[in-house]
């Protein structure tokens, strides 16, 4: 602060740091010609800066706000680093599921550290590669297998951690004290393990010889068949006794030992029963129950799973001589089924419904039950049976029977004005949709239609349609003939293809013909165009390119095309398009042509004679005077 008369006692000062801007009130006056604290804040890496205003709040020109320098102190904190873990002595296991665990602990560090790995010493020479380049500086990290798949056994690896520098800290790093072990494991490992084909370690089925657990169909009325198996995934056979142990609800209710199992196979269990209350319950297998044996991974030994035992209830099977489901041609069939009583229950009745077409039909009784005549729909038929227990319980079965359709056949013949119409197109829509081509001779048959009424149509381009309604019944053949009435049309005709002539150039004169006539047994409306300038069509004399022409059936155009050469040097190509209203055929083109001939030699210009060397002396050619 200079040294003046009368400084402020209230210079305003504005900090702007890391967390916020920070505001000091100075008094200036105590200190002349010294430096001032304005105290101690930490900074972000940029945008920070110190601010002094020249605002008070004391009366108008009676105080001086001076200044001269800023000092920037930097206090660097103390850090420190130190590695517990591994620290000399450890053994890591490549391979293992296990977490090899780094420790440290730190001071005064808000860096995220490094962790390294080096072997036979602690130099950079030494250097085997970086597990994790930045982490938390949480005191501890979890080192996988994969960070150690590929690194030699050895008994002389360290570990190095160092803070990841930034501007508040110098770099800070320790190593273990002592060498540590990595070395490939060793160990057995016991785990619950599905078998092939298993749908779990533990399947749960209300069947014995499955293994597909059913959970939806447990119940409390019959035993459950449970089947469970132990695996050693690990590198090293087992020559000691180690049990499995079954927990229900954590109470055990099943033990077996397994006296010796070598790596990768199994040991298991099939269709254990036990019967169950009803209720939801949790299953768990313990594999080295009582921990018999050291392993690579002690926390994969347990599996468990929860399961729903229904109440007693009774069971429905439908009972027929096809199968479950089944095909028929029948309208009607005779359903029977079995219902038998959960335990201390008894049946009293069954009830029946078609779900294709909701007919149902209820029975009283016990154990067998017989409804005939059940009216099926054609197609598929979901018939459902629901047997009731006595104490108000019901179970169903249900399966599927296909009604076919019984199907017969649409044949006869089309004609037209009493001659066969092949190739004529027979459609049929009804019960089924179908569709033929009548052969040469217009008959036709379609076959493999179900009984119903069918719109038979018969149609072909050039003939109106025609259609009938017949009907189909099984087994048997409707016949139905079609005469066909031909539609009007005209048939457009020209000749000749190509129209061509010769000319000198200039000439207006030289006309060819060309033919359009109507073949057919209605009007033909025709139009000619030209695509060139130098022809025209004309018709008795008057030029009709681009107007419509009507001719009546049998009728015939004769049209000339009219040339003009004039102004033309060398042969020419064009078309005459005719467009018409014939729909058998689309537009016509003729082409044109006009060739050119070369004008005749013209003879040369007679020589040019030199003049006479001296004309006044050749009265021959002159003359005499009189």
């Amino acid at each position: 602060i200079p040294s003046t008369s009368t400084p402020t006692s209230k210079a305003q000062y504005t900090v702007q740091y890391k967390s916020g801007p920070g505001y000091k009130t100075l008094p200036q006056s105590s200190y002349p010609n010294q430096w001032a604290p304005l105290g101690s804040y930490d900074f972000a890496t940029s945008g920070g800066y110190v601010e002094l205003h020249n605002v008070t709040g004391e009366t108008l020109y009676t105080k001086r706000v001076v200044f001269d320098a800023m000092k920037w102190i930097w206090n660097s904190p103390t850090a420190t680093l130190t590695v517990t873990s591994p620290n000399g002595g450890e053994t890591w296991t490549k391979g293992s599921s296990s977490c090899m665990v780094v420790k440290w602990n730190s001071s005064g560090l808000s860096d995220t550290v490094r962790i390294e790995l080096y072997k036979g010493g602690k130099t950079s020479g030494n250097f085997i590669k970086s597990i994790v380049d930045s982490v938390s500086n949480s005191g501890s990290y979890c080192v996988t297998k994969n960070s150690l798949a590929g690194l030699a056994d050895g008994s002389d690896y360290y570990i190095r951690i160092s803070n990841v520098n930034n501007a508040c800290n110098a770099v800070v790093s320790d190593f273990s004290n002592s060498p540590f072990t990595i070395k490939a494991a060793t160990f057995p490992n016991l785990t619950p393990y599905a078998l092939s084909g298993w749908s779990d370690p533990l399947v749960v089925s209300n069947v014995a010889g499955t293994t597909t657990s059913t959970p939806s169909s447990l119940t409390s009325c019959k035993p459950t068949y449970i089947d469970f198996g132990v695996v050693n995934n690990g590198n090293t056979d087992i020559s000691t006794s180690f049990y499995t142990r079954l927990y229900l609800d954590n109470q055990l209710i099943h033990s077996w030992v397994t006296n010796s199992l070598q790596s990768g196979y199994v040991a298991y269990d099939t269709d254990w029963a036990y019967t169950f209350s009803s209720g939801t319950h949790t299953l768990k297998l313990v594999a080295d129950d009582g921990s018999a044996i050291t392993e690579s991974n002690e926390l994969d030994n347990t599996y468990s799973k929860s399961f729903t035992w229904g109440d007693c209830v009774p069971t429905a099977k439908i009972d027929t001589n096809n199968g479950n489901n089944f095909q028929t041609v029948n309208s009607n069939v005779t359903i029977q089924a079995t219902c038998k009583a959960a335990p201390g229950d008894t049946i009293k009745s069954a009830s029946l419904l078609n779900t294709a077409n909701n007919y149902s039909e209820s029975l009283n009784g016990s154990d067998i039950f017989v409804f005939g005549g059940v009216p099926l729909k054609l197609g598929s038929n979901t018939i459902e049976v629901t047997c009731f227990g006595a104490a108000g319980k019901a179970a169903a079965d249900a399966i599927v029977v296909t009604r076919l359709a019984q199907t017969g056949a649409i044949s006869g013949a089309v004609t037209s004005g009493g001659s066969a119409l092949g190739g004529a197109t027979v459609a049929v829509a009804g019960p089924t949709s179908s569709s033929t081509t009548a052969d040469s001779n217009g008959n036709f048959t379609l076959s493999g239609l179900p009984e119903g009424t069918y719109d038979v149509k018969a149609n072909k381009p050039g003939y109106q349609e025609q259609v009938k309604t017949v009907s189909v019944s099984a087994g048997n053949t409707t016949v139905v003939n079609f005469s066909l009435t031909k539609i009007p049309s005209p048939v457009f005709y020209y000749s000749p293809n190509n129209i061509g002539v010769t000319m000198n150039s200039g000439s207006i004169n030289s006309s060819q013909t060309f033919i359009v006539k109507n073949s057919g047994d209605a009007q033909l409306n025709y139009s000619p165009s030209v695509n060139v300038n130098w022809a025209s069509v004309q018709k008795n004399g008057a030029t009709v390119t681009g107007t419509t022409l009507s001719l009546a059936p049998g009728a015939q155009d004769i049209l000339t095309i009219a040339f003009n050469s004039n102004g033309i040097t060398s042969s020419q190509s064009g078309n005459i398009t005719v467009s018409h209203n014939d729909a058998t055929q689309g537009a016509q083109t003729i082409f044109l042509g006009m060739g050119i001939n070369a004008p005749p030699p013209q003879p040369p210009p007679p020589a040019e004679q030199p003049p006479p060397s001296n004309p006044i002396f050749q009265p021959s050619l002159y003359g005499q005077c009189p």
